[in-house]
């Protein structure tokens, strides 16, 4: 899981090949297709904002943390959401039977949070569910609702079948960005990045066209960044 502080909203060619990919080993003929997976999400959330957490179809080894906490559900988030926002984006891998999904959800007394889920889906069940939730500066260190309303076109493009890299070519590709960052550098490990290419933290530009946080972050695979060893 991310660290809170480090949450990112990444590429996504980035985010498919690298970050969420299962430890567990996938059927080889998939139960849950896209659409499925996808469904998962919507009926998970929409038990959230119902607070009917008996709803959720999960197996008998079900795991559920949020913030590295393992909880119940019913817990947690559970207890304060109030609704969901136009803000959903999620990364969905048939062949490992995992979805991801970043959410923007409304709470109690008008608050809100960047609500983030990883579940996987074995036999129509869920087996493992991984939350996270994001609610203010202290937490995040960097977070603007403001630009988190509506997810962005290049968020959401769907390439032509000719465009697409291999499962194998993608998930090499998205590995060098942890490994720039363990260098504290996207060229030195030659990270195949567009010139438009841009990072958002929690709803801050922080790499891209348009960055002004600090000198030269408006070129991300250039741009200067600290070595995370770890």
């Amino acid at each position: 899981m991310i660290r809170k502080k480090h949450l990112a909203i990444v590429p996504l060619l980035l985010l498919t090949g690298c970050i969420f990919v299962s430890a567990a080993n996938a059927a080889d003929t998939p139960s849950c297709d896209r659409e499925c997976l996808k469904g998962f999400v919507t009926k998970y959330l929409d038990a959230m904002i119902t607070h009917k957490p008996e709803s959720v179809p999960v197996a008998s080894t079900f795991k559920y943390t949020e913030d590295c906490k393992e909880l119940k559900l019913g817990e947690g988030e559970w207890k304060i959401i109030t609704g969901l926002t136009e803000y959903r984006r999620d990364v969905l891998d048939v062949k490992e039977g995992v979805a991801v999904s970043f959410n923007v959800v409304t709470e109690k007394e008008n608050n809100k949070a960047l609500y983030t889920i990883r579940l996987k889906v074995v036999d129509k069940k869920i087996t493992e569910l991984e939350t996270q939730a994001v609610h203010n500066k202290e937490e995040a260190m960097l977070l603007d609702f403001a630009n988190l309303k509506t997810i962005s076109k290049t968020m959401a493009f769907v390439p032509e079948k000719q465009q697409l890299l291999s499962r194998e070519e993608l998930i090499k590709a998205g590995r060098t960005y942890a490994e720039g960052l363990k260098v504290g550098s996207f060229v030195k490990v030659d990270s195949p990045m567009a010139p438009d290419a841009y990072r958002f933290e929690n709803g801050q530009l922080m790499a891209g066209p348009g960055c002004t946080f600090f000198k030269g972050c408006d070129v991300m695979k250039t741009q200067t960044i600290p070595r995370l060893a770890g």
